[in-house]
């Protein structure tokens, strides 16, 4: 007897439950045996109970089996951070116990943080899909995956588990943040958890991505940078979404390609990461600069910034002004007499035009355009790198007219300043 109750403990264990005819019809045969003729056996009596194989009775588990299986349940769940997938027993396992005790409030919790398409359709606005040759079923990606987050948060105050189908997506939606891409549902997905008060790292940081692309912080940010005619991103980081610091990175690789930017390593302990980077005016908008109001006040709060890098948000600012004057100089800490230094030099824009120095990366259609800006406000240009990568540039196919017409402009701009 009792090596045919390991047997059925065996096969039980391996269906989690009792398996139909088709799957095992000797093991459904032998454990529905035991069950009809045996049930007043103790061992027998613990398989009904733990499996809840009483089917006429509807019996619930007793609280000590529902607490031990319970454990094992949770255990499955954390191994996988999700719904267990890949699998079958594991499968099985959680997802009968599921059904058999979603009533009870401890397991209505584990089903919405794990969740599988069942618990989807329990959530009002949420929507699910069907991929196309699996018939697999899955929550709709986009708004549905917010209101499902939100709903969860809102009953439990926890997100769902990290490897979970709409924490997946969340993530790949908050790095498209970091690309410089945002969406109005994703920005109000994220504002409505921060006010919930959720602190989850990822969602904090993508609430000041988010916000920092918003299109009234933009052009906050290109009036600081005017005003001040250069900024250090660890400014813009801490200062322009009121009490949270985004990420240093994110802003470097979103400004990369729009405004011009320098490193500046030896000015700032900071070269683990992009706190000490400059973002420089924009050679468009550097006439709307107040050039001696910015050179006022780099003299007033100029200091050894090597000795005693920037702390505070306001020294970070101070420190972006210097560097609009200071960035060509390779003379800083040296002993030389910044302050007089800073009274008398050009801003390094104006030195970047006075000797024809593209201060930001582009393509040759961007260097096309900076050199027409030179020459329409009456400046020189000098033969260097940048006047030869032109140069080079006439002999390509481009094809289209305008590129055409460009490139003849260009060819009698350089021949006017002596360059070709």
């Amino acid at each position: 007897m009792t090596k045919k109750i390991e047997e059925l403990r065996i096969a039980l264990q391996k269906y989690n439950g009792i398996p139909s005819q088709t799957v095992d019809k000797k093991a459904y045969s032998q454990i529905k045996y035991f069950i009809n003729h045996y049930s007043d056996s103790p061992e027998i009596r613990e398989l009904i109970d733990f499996y809840n194989l009483d089917q006429k009775k509807k019996r619930q588990l007793s609280q000590p089996v529902f607490e031990k299986r319970l454990l094992e349940i949770i255990s499955i769940l954390e191994k996988y951070h999700s719904f267990p997938r890949g699998d079958m027993k594991d499968y099985n396992s959680v997802y009968s116990f599921f059904k058999a005790n979603k009533e009870r409030p401890e397991v209505r919790r584990l089903m919405f943080l794990y969740p599988y398409p069942e618990s989807y359709a329990m959530v009002p606005e949420v929507k699910v899909t069907k991929a196309h040759y699996t018939n697999k079923v899955c929550i709709a990606e986009g708004q549905s995956v917010f209101n499902y987050i939100l709903y969860v948060y809102k009953q439990y105050h926890e997100l769902p588990k990290v490897n979970t189908q709409p924490m997946v997506f969340l993530r790949k939606v908050i790095s498209y943040l970091e690309r410089g891409h945002n969406s109005l549902a994703l920005l109000s997905f994220l504002n409505d958890l921060t006010e919930l008060g959720c602190e989850d790292k990822m969602i904090h940081e993508g609430y000041g991505m988010a916000n920092f692309l918003k299109e009234s912080n933009q052009k906050i940010i290109n009036q600081e940078i005017i005003k001040n005619g250069a900024c250090s991103i660890k400014y813009l980081s801490d200062h322009i979404v009121p009490g949270v610091h985004v990420s240093e990175t994110f802003i470097y690789n979103y400004y990369k390609k729009r405004i011009p930017i320098k490193i500046i390593n030896k000015y700032s302990c900071n070269t683990d990461n992009y706190s000490n980077a400059i973002l420089l005016v924009k050679y468009q908008d550097y006439a709307l600069c107040d050039v001696e109001s910015i050179r006022s006040t780099a003299i007033k709060h100029y200091r050894d910034w090597e000795t005693y890098p920037p702390i505070t948000s306001e020294e970070w600012k101070y420190w972006g002004c210097c560097n609009f004057f200071i960035e060509y100089s390779d003379n800083l800490g040296s002993g030389k007499d910044m302050i007089e230094f800073l009274k008398t030099s050009k801003s390094f824009p104006e030195y970047c035009f006075e000797n024809t120095i593209a201060y930001f990366d582009g393509t040759i259609f961007d260097y096309y355009k900076y050199i027409f800006f030179l020459n329409d406000k009456g400046y020189r240009l000098k033969q260097n790198g940048l006047t030869l990568r032109i140069k080079d540039s006439f002999d390509y196919n481009w094809r289209q007219e305008h590129n055409i017409r460009e490139i003849e402009k260009l060819k009698n701009i350089f021949s006017s300043n002596e360059i070709l």
